[in-house]
């Protein structure tokens, strides 16, 4: 099985700045964050595999 290895040290970052764009108040942002910061880990994999 092959290991591809994705940094993920900013995507919280940014999940958070979009849900914060969003307007989406901090109770409920700290319920969704890790979902929304994994989507950005899937989403640059599949972006790196498409190439």
């Amino acid at each position: 099985m092959e290991i591809i290895l994705e940094d993920e040290r900013l995507t919280t970052v940014a999940a958070e700045r979009m849900l914060m764009e969003a307007d989406m108040h901090w109770s409920k942002r700290k319920k969704v964050i890790d979902t929304i910061a994994a989507t950005y880990i899937l989403q640059g994999y599949l972006d790196k595999i498409k190439k």
